[in-house]
């Protein structure tokens, strides 16, 4: 017994000795059981400055994605608007969930952790890749000739999200529409839906979200520079009726 104790606490102590970075990763992956031990605090202090960084990154990127989308919906290359709209989708998302994160992750109050954990859930739950993107990306493909190896990352990416989505709808489509979205007139069902909720279940679907997002994130540059070509731009110019 005294041994199993021991081992726990080398392991807290050598996760501690780590970077923000690989405990942030740590924590995405098996927060919940960070949640339950004493060095919460502490790995909430180490992270809160790297976090912090994360924000005011994706801010800067967010306002430059936004102007870039701007620019591109006035003007007649609208295969590069499909992809900075698509782009800004993840984006916003990201955000919504990056703002709960900490909270959903580390906080001291249950309380707080179910509710920032199920404004998470909703999240990923309400994404929808082919209203921000559909037929439209296909098209905006087909515009700038991306070549097939291109064309089979975007997709493997987006089909990876998918999965990842439908395995959070799976999981909390009940609690979505009786205690999240939605407030079922049972408040009995309410509470138990909530008490029920799996928090590390939950943190394991998210993990594989962003798992996900991270690999569509690293396509969009090559996907950008690819239509930003000349002859990219040239196609997009051809293939749109406004321009012929």
């Amino acid at each position: 017994m005294e041994l199993g104790i021991e081992k726990k606490r080398r392991r807290r102590k050598n996760l501690l000795r780590h970077t923000p970075r690989t405990i942030e990763r740590w924590c995405r992956l098996k927060g919940i059981r960070l949640a339950h031990q004493p060095g919460r605090i502490l790995a909430r202090a180490r992270t809160f400055s790297k976090e912090k960084n994360r924000r005011a990154e994706l801010e800067k990127t967010i306002r430059v994605v936004k102007r870039r989308l701007i620019e591109s919906r006035h003007s007649p290359y609208f295969a590069l608007e499909t992809i900075f709209n698509l782009a800004l989708y993840f984006l916003i998302a990201e955000r919504d969930i990056q703002t709960v994160k900490m909270d959903a992750l580390t906080h001291s109050d249950p309380r707080r952790r179910s509710l920032c954990l199920r404004v998470i859930l909703l999240t990923v739950y309400e994404i929808d890749l082919d209203q921000a993107a559909g037929k439209n990306l296909r098209r905006a493909l087909q515009a700038i000739n991306a070549p097939s190896n291109l064309k089979n990352s975007v997709y493997e990416a987006l089909s990876s999200v998918r999965e990842a989505r439908t395995k959070v709808v799976e999981q909390v489509d009940q609690m979505r529409n009786n205690a999240i979205a939605h407030r079922d007139g049972d408040a009995l069902l309410q509470c138990r839906i909530i008490e029920n909720l799996s928090e590390g279940e939950s943190f394991q679907l998210i993990a594989q979200f962003y798992e996900a997002t991270e690999k569509f994130q690293e396509v969009i540059p090559n996907l950008v520079a690819h239509a930003s070509s000349p002859n990219s731009l040239l196609r997009q110019l051809r293939s749109n009726p406004k321009y012929r």
